[in-house]
């Protein structure tokens, strides 16, 4: 191989790994742009009590409510910027904020039911968790139906639970 040619190799490998550094770092720059985004839409609802936690009813019920409010948000957001490929992106992270929601319910929970209770909560949750993902005929649910039923999981813990909670 000639001088010139190691030469040209060398250049032609630098500039390709400019490009791809500057293409990484535009990438990262957009999804850090969209967490920023989400975390002060997530401040704007929530308020100041954001940085209060409450394990009681009440607090679990407001968490529910801010996710709840969040998501709508963030469907409008959807719809404004018609971006349709990205509805099961959208599905995922809806699906995110509710298992968050429902773990940090499940978190609390057997710290206020007894023994027996919490013990079988926690086996009546492990049953929950593995029948989650399939419908009535054993078919795959999609990432949305999961996460309506996550939801649904949450919100009926929380009044199964309510007097437990106080």
């Amino acid at each position: 191989m000639r001088r010139h040619e190691r030469w040209r190799l060398f250049a032609t490998v630098l500039f390709f790994g400019i490009l791809l550094t500057l293409l990484i770092n535009t990438v990262l720059n957009e999804k850090r742009r969209r967490i920023a985004a989400r975390v002060a839409l997530q401040e704007r609802v929530q308020g100041e009590n954001s940085l209060k936690v409450g394990y009681g009813y009440r607090d679990f019920k407001k968490k529910f409510e801010d996710t709840d409010r969040i998501i709508a948000l963030l469907r409008e957001r959807e719809k404004t910027e018609k971006r349709e490929a990205d509805s099961e992106r959208f599905a995922s992270e809806e699906l995110r904020y509710w298992e968050t929601q429902l773990n940090a319910l499940c978190q609390v929970l057997p710290y206020v039911l007894s023994d027996q209770e919490a013990a079988a909560f926690l086996k009546d949750q492990q049953d929950w968790r593995k029948k989650r993902g399939t419908g009535e005929n054993r078919t795959v649910l999609s990432a949305k139906e999961q996460a309506e039923n996550t939801r649904a999981r949450a919100y009926a813990l929380l009044e199964q639970y309510k007097e437990r909670l106080r």
